[in-house]
């Protein structure tokens, strides 16, 4: 348990001094010419040392010195202080499920809706029936949207299509026909496609982020996606900025280094077969 440390401490000096106290109001009582100030200059030693204790006891630098005595703790102040609210380990069903829920409470308060991912098959394909129903009911409120994906004519998704699928042309998650549709019939529903810097699945409302890190380590023949996601709050840190904030800036430079997706058909649609066969 974190922080037992400083309880335990604390403890034990209260022990200290409630033993220490006793024995002198004992020890005076064995004198019989002794008078009241005494009894009084006792008591107030040790009411001023109790205090002493307890004031240096549970200052907050105190208290992060005494709490940090394992790693575990150091890294969780760390995060802790720059908005993390929770982690989950993908790797987990549990945690799955629990990223799952949380992320649709998420969709259903957002006030507006920041998405970049490689595919975003969870949060717009209708087929997956994930988050899509979560995030559809936010559109038909007003709410914007805003969606970066991978170019599937990158490099970068190129490189992994050969690693998933063996030189395997086309993007098979990505629900572009899914997504071409909310697009005509959601003016609040932004796409667009950026080739490279997309190193992470960022998915933020107006107050909380989610960062999904990518890598590219195989497990049975297809990239594992099950790795760690850390929730974030907005929040003011005492230095630097927030996560959310940094995340919210990465991004809006996503965005800014990215093309649309009406440019993204007509620049692509001779060259990619799911845009050319989209379109007719």
């Amino acid at each position: 348990m974190r922080r037992r440390p400083l309880f335990q401490l604390m403890l034990l000096l209260d022990v200290i001094l409630f033993g220490l106290a006793s024995f002198g109001a004992n020890y005076l009582l064995s004198y019989e010419k002794v008078e009241g100030e005494t009894y009084l200059i006792v008591m107030a030693v040790a009411i001023a040392i109790y205090l002493v204790v307890r004031v240096v006891g549970t200052s907050s630098n105190r208290v992060a010195l005494l709490a940090h005595s394992r790693l575990s703790d150091r890294i969780a102040d760390s995060l802790m202080s720059y908005g993390l609210e929770d982690t989950y380990n993908m790797q987990r069903r549990v945690d799955k499920s629990r990223r799952n829920s949380d992320t649709q409470d998420t969709i259903e308060e957002a006030q507006i809706i920041k998405l970049a991912a490689n595919s975003g098959a969870s949060y717009l394909s209708r087929g997956v029936n994930r988050h899509w129903k979560y995030v559809q009911k936010r559109l038909e409120k007003g709410i914007p949207v805003k969606i970066i994906l991978l170019d599937p004519n990158s490099s970068e998704k190129a490189f992994k299509n050969k690693l998933n699928n063996g030189n395997e042309g086309a993007d098979s998650k990505l629900p572009l026909e899914d997504i071409i549709r909310t697009a005509e019939s959601h003016p609040d529903f932004q796409v667009r496609f950026a080739s490279t810097g997309m190193s992470c699945t960022v998915f933020l409302s107006h107050e909380v982020a989610y960062f999904d890190p990518y890598h590219v380590a195989m497990d049975g023949g297809r990239i594992s996606n099950l790795f760690f996601c850390m929730k974030f709050r907005s929040m003011l840190p005492t230095e630097g900025i927030s996560h959310f904030e940094m995340l919210n800036k990465h991004f809006e430079t996503l965005w800014g280094n990215s093309i649309t997706l009406d440019s993204w058909m007509e620049s692509k649609k001779r060259e990619h077969p799911i845009a050319q066969e989209t379109r007719e």
